[in-house]
């Protein structure tokens, strides 16, 4: 069976998840999944090993775009039936984002033969969009 041809359920995504150990240490959940349209929900709760500053609640940046391109790979993932490497990523960010709990949501918009794009947003606790990121993966696993 191809990889487009290969259905990833809501469990398989987080099983490409927690067999990372980076998102497995961070803690990555997937909370919403809906392959038609290729949008992938994570959520991420914050500890102090993700944060900028000791004593201070502010996300570390490089958290930040690794969410935003966790979110769009599986994006991706959802709609090929396998995670994909990342060719090239943006990220804005556009506001600290400090609190408890991280969303981030990642929408496939295209994918092609040869590569794919997802638009991937992150909010804060109170539903503020922090930072926005879109990604170009390859669309074939690798």
């Amino acid at each position: 069976m191809s990889a487009v041809e290969t259905k990833l359920s809501r469990d398989d995504l987080q099983d490409l998840l927690d067999g990372s150990p980076f998102t497995k240490f961070i803690g990555a959940r997937v909370t919403e999944f809906d392959r038609e349209k290729g949008a992938v929900t994570l959520e991420v709760v914050s500890r102090p090993e993700i944060r900028r500053i000791e004593g201070h609640d502010q996300i570390h940046g490089g958290i930040i775009a690794a969410l935003l391109d966790t979110a769009g790979d599986l994006a991706v993932a959802a709609k090929v039936g396998a995670a994909v490497p990342t060719a090239d990523m943006r990220v804005d960010y556009l506001r600290p984002l400090a609190g408890v709990s991280i969303r981030a949501v990642g929408t496939a918009r295209k994918v092609g033969r040869t590569l794919a794009v997802a638009d991937i947003e992150l909010f804060d606790a109170d539903d503020r969009l922090c930072a926005i990121g879109r990604a170009t993966y390859l669309s074939k696993a690798g």
